[in-house]
């Protein structure tokens, strides 16, 4: 860590030998040259970079408005003394206001919709209950008609065939019994030809009757009743059937009249959501302070003219509009190259000058430092890395008329070193490698090899090669 903070100030005294050497050549070249005397005494390792003071916590106002950019009709000067419930932004709302009514419209369509649906399945599981029911019913229907055909008509009508049978049969005895006698009267000459002739048809219609009777029950028998059998049984079956393809096209029914009914629910919602959302909306583009305070435009580039706020300039939704600090805990933000930031620690004593109070000194201490590098801006593509830290002021030092983002300075007290021997950074020179200074010897000067340790922005450490009260040139010698 040491070796960073001296190499990091030896580049800056470098820098300083230079500037020196360059403003000051005439007192080197044509008069005689600089001495300093080496000390030894407390000598103190800091840090010191500028930054800008600012409220640890803020409030920040946004666009909170999601139809696009809205236009800035009034707005609070930067910097304004602000008390709770001052109107801060108002943004123009006509978009809302015509997207709103648009909403109404189809909130008011969407709920028309699902009354209709909503009575669109309630008559449609009506009418399939009706229709299951009527199926049920029809079943029953024919399982009663296959049971009775099987219990009572079956033999019903083999009977009732029997029976015309013996009928014809009792028919056909008579007719041949009146038959027989016409031919014995006939032959005896007691009954004419006519009358004989009239029997014989009389009992060739009976025997054809019987005949026909009897040819009847054989095909009742073998075939009517089997066939009424199974008819009676396929109606059966497809009554079931029927019952079975009314469920599923019910069910078919029920599913596209619920999704017709929750689609309807659905398009409600979100019509009310959006209806809801641009009234909370139009709340919105009235921005009032939540508490009292200063209220500060957000920083932008000065080349960046769009994200500028002023009236009549339009913002994008979630840009930042005004920042409102929270003044009783404020920081100073600074950046530390890459060389320095391993000796910043949290918790480090921090000494803060307020350029605005005449460089009035306060007291804090390091309270964050950033893990990652600060990005490069794009004409900083080469250097050293910077790291961002936040230096926290204690509380009740500051008064309250300050005001944030004015230019502060600080200084990191890293070490305080007891009784070393130091001389001015601008004394050290590097010859192939080796660190070196000039002390004086009478007349002339002597080159010495030394050993530093930690320096400062004015000062490094000397822990081998020279002594108190010697003196050591200030510039390098001229040849």
């Amino acid at each position: 860590m040491k070796k960073w903070i001296v190499i990091g100030c030896l580049i800056v005294g470098g820098v300083f030998y230079f500037n020196r050497n360059k403003g000051e050549s005439s007192a080197t070249e044509l008069g005689k040259p600089e001495f300093a005397t080496v000390e030894k005494g407390e000598m103190l390792i800091s840090i010191k970079e500028s930054g800008f003071l600012n409220a640890v916590n803020e409030k920040v106002m946004k666009n909170e408005i999601g139809i696009g950019v809205v236009k800035i009709i009034e707005v609070v000067p930067n910097g304004s003394i602000i008390k709770k419930g001052d109107l801060l932004v108002e943004l123009d709302k006509d978009k809302l206001e015509e997207a709103k009514r648009n909403t109404e419209i189809s909130y008011s369509t969407a709920q028309s919709n699902l009354v209709e649906a909503k009575n669109s399945l309630a008559i449609e599981l009506s009418k399939i209950q009706s229709e299951l029911d009527e199926a049920e019913s029809q079943i029953g229907v024919m399982k009663m008609n296959l049971e009775k055909f099987d219990v009572l008509e079956r033999t019903q009508k083999i009977r009732d065939s029997e029976a015309l049978i013996e009928i014809a049969e009792d028919e056909f005895k008579l007719a041949e019994e009146r038959y027989k006698n016409s031919l014995e009267l006939a032959k005896k000459g007691f009954e004419t030809k006519n009358t004989v002739d009239r029997d014989n048809l009389d009992l060739n219609a009976k025997e054809k009757k019987l005949k026909t009777a009897k040819s009847k029950l054989e095909m009742l028998q073998q075939y009517d009743l089997v066939l009424e059998k199974n008819r009676l049984s396929r109606a059966h079956e497809e009554s079931k059937n029927k019952l079975e393809r009314l469920k599923k096209q019910g069910e078919s029914r029920r599913l596209k009249a619920e999704a017709k009914h929750k689609s309807a629910i659905n398009q409600l919602t979100i019509q009310k959501k959006k209806l809801d959302q641009y009234i909370e909306q139009l709340a919105k583009t009235k921005i009032y302070a939540p508490h009292a305070g200063f209220a500060l435009y957000p920083k932008t580039n000065y080349w960046d003219n769009r994200r500028k706020i002023e009236k009549g300039k339009e913002v994008s939704r979630n840009q930042e509009l005004i920042r409102i600090p929270d003044m009783s805990k404020m920081k100073v933000d600074v950046s530390i190259v890459e060389q320095m930031i391993s000796s910043v620690k949290v918790g480090q004593v921090v000494v803060v000058m307020i350029d605005a109070l005449g460089n009035k000194k306060f007291k804090g201490k390091v309270s964050k430092i950033n893990v990652l590098p600060e990005a490069k801006r794009y004409w900083e593509s080469s250097g050293a890395q910077k790291y961002k830290v936040e230096v926290l002021l204690e509380d009740g030092e500051l008064p309250a008329t300050i005001k944030p983002q004015i230019s502060a300075s600080v200084e990191i007290v890293i070490d305080r070193l007891k009784e070393v021997i130091q001389i001015p950074v601008q004394a050290v020179h590097t010859e192939e490698g080796d660190k070196i200074v000039y002390v004086k010897k009478g007349d002339a000067t002597e080159k010495r090899k030394v050993e530093l340790g930690q320096m400062n922005a004015t000062h490094i450490e000397v822990k081998k090669g020279i002594n108190t009260s010697d003196q050591v040139l200030i510039s390098e010698p001229s040849l």
